[in-house]
């Protein structure tokens, strides 16, 4: 592979991942809620509500989620530069 093929893949990674972050965020805590964070699989979950039992933790962090949401988007942004270069030859 090339070194400007593996930059600019891994700077697509890094806009996909922070923007369906960002896009896909469910923000409820300020109403009760609880927050959301991941695509497609939830891997942050913030706990705003009133619970009974207060828990130890307000936040979650699923790991395999995670890991699950980074791998679909790599794969996702390696398609996209392979596209790119595949249209930059023809």
């Amino acid at each position: 592979m090339k070194r400007g093929f593996t930059r600019r893949a891994i700077a697509i990674f890094i806009l996909l991942f922070i923007v369906l972050s960002l896009v896909t965020l469910v923000p409820g805590s300020k109403s009760d809620g609880n927050d959301l964070i991941g695509f497609p699989f939830r891997f942050y979950i913030y706990l705003g509500g009133k619970i009974r039992p207060e828990p130890l933790s307000r936040f979650i962090i699923s790991y395999p989620k995670l890991i699950f949401d980074l791998l679909i988007i790599g794969i996702a942004s390696v398609c996209i530069e392979m596209f790119i270069q595949k249209r930059k030859r023809t």
